[in-house]
């Protein structure tokens, strides 16, 4: 029995160094699991950051295709309102050339004032306004006074030829009155 724990002694000596080698590679295998959990971990991280760009990078595509959507339905906004405008204007500009054609200067006026309005930028509008209506007031003027002198002219002519035939008649009654019957 002496040489009993001597064996025991032995077989625990030999199966120390195992026990220690067992937990030797038990060690291992922790640290090479964590390693690998933590690669693991890390790659997942990697992953959700990445998903996160692209998500991040689609919501932006999706934004710009949206604001770029909204954009051009304003573009054609824009454009449709401008065609309806230059509408309004022709039609205006047609109204005050007819005035202007009739002599009709007040309502011309108004009507290329109401152009100018709608957009400052018409240079037809501020020509009529500023010479052809100006020009074409005092054409008139000038055609008023001038057929004011004709006619005060003419009713002139007119009192001197009364005048004349009167004369005659004047001259007649005096003949008469000197020839005795």
């Amino acid at each position: 029995r002496a040489k009993e724990p001597t064996k025991l002694s032995e077989q625990e000596k030999k199966a120390k160094p195992e026990e220690e080698r067992k937990a030797q590679e038990l060690k291992s295998q922790a640290e090479l699991q964590e390693k690998l959990r933590k690669e693991q971990l890390e790659r997942e991280q990697k992953q959700q950051q990445e998903k996160a760009k692209l998500e991040l990078k689609l919501k932006e595509k999706e934004e710009k295709a949206k604001l770029e959507k909204e954009r051009n339905e304003l573009e054609q906004e824009r454009k449709a309102a401008q065609i309806e405008l230059n509408k309004q204007i022709d039609s205006l500009y047609k109204e005050a050339l007819s005035c202007y054609k009739q002599d009709e200067l007040d309502q011309a006026k108004e009507k290329f004032n109401q152009i100018l309005s709608l957009d400052p930028s018409q240079a037809r509008a501020q020509q009529y306004l500023e010479s052809r209506i100006p020009e074409k007031i005092k054409r008139i003027e000038l055609t008023k006074l001038s057929e004011q002198e004709r006619l005060s002219k003419l009713e002139q002519k007119k009192k001197e030829e009364e005048g004349r035939a009167k004369e005659p008649t004047k001259l007649s009654e005096q003949e008469k009155k000197a020839k005795p019957e």
